[in-house]
């Protein structure tokens, strides 16, 4: 089994975003997690230069438009349950 790439690992954080936004799932605190977490990883990469040089414009547009689907999804998640 090859190595996957630092940019392939990366745009897993993309999928997992874009899952946990079609996942209908009650679980808003759950949810606001993988978000959160998914949203902070794209970001944190996003200020490597390890990342950015070898991103291509259309990715990094990519990246960042999952980190504001997500941030918008979690802005309009309910904050009754936060801990």
């Amino acid at each position: 089994m090859s190595k996957r790439t630092n940019v392939e690992v990366l745009f897993d954080s993309v999928y997992t975003i874009n899952q946990a936004l079609g996942n209908s799932d009650n679980n808003s605190n759950g949810q606001r997690g993988v978000l959160k977490a998914n949203a902070d990883h794209i970001k944190l990469c996003l200020g490597k230069t390890e990342y950015t040089d070898v991103l291509t414009a259309e990715q990094t547009a990519t990246l960042n438009k999952a980190v504001t689907d997500a941030e918008t999804k979690i802005a309009s998640l309910p904050k009754e349950n936060l801990e």
